[in-house]
């Protein structure tokens, strides 16, 4: 897997560079750094569920990214009979949850327009994501009617995304 992931991370970031390389040495010109962006959000539904990444972006509008996302998730599988207990010291458990993490690497290519406050970006490449389900089994405790303990699936996808980007300022800006 993380072979996988490397080779992935090898391609994605080496083949725009090699793409463009044999063109601006022909012109005498160096493939330069214009932009190295950390990005950070979050979604609020009934968690919070983050995420964050980082994209370079080369002076011939492709470039590289990779980025981390969490989703947190109501339980499919909770017994209607279920008691949350209390855990050790009195203090409440809540319910347990099950979530969706994705990790990706992704070729970028940037489409800049006239305006310079306005940018449309596409990105495909590799996704390794990562699934955690409850499982629950009936206790003889006293606090709780059930244990639950998560089991964890990963598969891998392919990422697409299409952007619309609007710096605000040299450091900010906003992503659609």
């Amino acid at each position: 897997m993380k072979t996988f992931l490397f080779t992935a991370c090898f391609f994605l970031f080496s083949f725009p560079i090699n793409l463009f390389t044999q063109k601006t040495l022909d012109k005498k010109q160096k493939i330069k750094i214009s932009g190295l962006y950390l990005n950070g959000g979050f979604s609020v539904k009934k968690n919070i569920s983050p995420g964050f990444g980082l994209n370079i972006l080369l002076s011939s509008n492709w470039g590289g990214s990779i980025s981390y996302s969490y989703i947190a998730l109501k339980v499919k599988n909770l017994p209607s009979a279920y008691n949350q207990g209390t855990c050790s010291g009195g203090l409440f458990c809540g319910e347990p949850s099950e979530y969706i993490a994705e990790k990706s690497v992704r070729l970028i290519r940037m489409f800049p327009t006239t305006y310079k406050y306005l940018r449309f970006w596409i990105e495909a490449g590799f996704s390794l994501i990562e699934y955690s389900e409850s499982q629950f089994k009936a206790s003889n405790s006293n606090s709780r009617n059930y244990d639950f303990s998560h089991s964890k699936y990963q598969t891998f996808g392919i990422s697409i995304l299409a952007k619309i980007d609007l710096p605000i300022t040299k450091l900010q800006g906003l992503e659609f």
